[in-house]
């Protein structure tokens, strides 16, 4: 997981090397969230020299599941995601209200349990999300912070009580 972390802020940073120098980029990890479990995520403000407007951000994430389930069947379940999103702010300065929306697409490897159904094999599924929240970012370069409600739609339904926290670091 160490290596797919730093796998993922390199491939951020070479990413934002080649952006336009104007333009607001953040690098960071998301905790739950538009990921589901853990992400890390690069994000452009589309609004030159400004921390409000509109944004667009692309992350990788994941997690494994291993153990035994209820009924006593072994799983070992790994999860990959891919949030892709767009997002507006509310505020010129450090604070701001963020909202936007986004897709997660879910790709789920291994056996096990899964809705009650036994899988086996790759499955690859969309899931829709939902953010509002409050934001922290610099007017230069230095420490980022967002939490915000990320209710989610999935194939098996809505689920309302879920959030998100994402910490790290923005730049022009």
């Amino acid at each position: 997981m160490k290596k797919n972390i730093l796998l993922i802020v390199i491939f951020s940073i070479l990413i934002a090397s080649s952006v336009k120098a104007q333009r607001r980029k953040t690098v960071f990890v998301e905790f739950l969230g538009n990921g589901l479990t853990i992400s890390g995520n690069f994000e452009l403000r589309l609004k030159e020299n400004s921390n409000s407007g509109s944004g667009l951000r692309a992350g990788i994430g994941g997690r494994t599941v291993s153990g035994i389930d209820n009924n006593g069947n072994f799983v070992n379940v790994g999860i990959v995601t891919f949030p892709l999103g767009y997002n507006y702010l509310i505020g010129e300065k450090r604070s701001s209200f963020e909202f936007g929306a986004g897709i997660t697409p879910v790709l789920i490897t291994g056996n096990g349990i899964i809705n009650n159904k036994y899988f086996s094999g790759k499955s690859l599924t969309l899931t829709g999300v939902l953010n509002a929240g409050y934001r922290y970012q610099p007017l230069n370069n230095g420490f980022f912070g967002k939490f915000t409600w990320t209710p989610v739609a999935t194939n098996t339904g809505f689920y309302a009580a879920f959030f998100g926290l994402g910490l790290g670091y923005s730049f022009r």
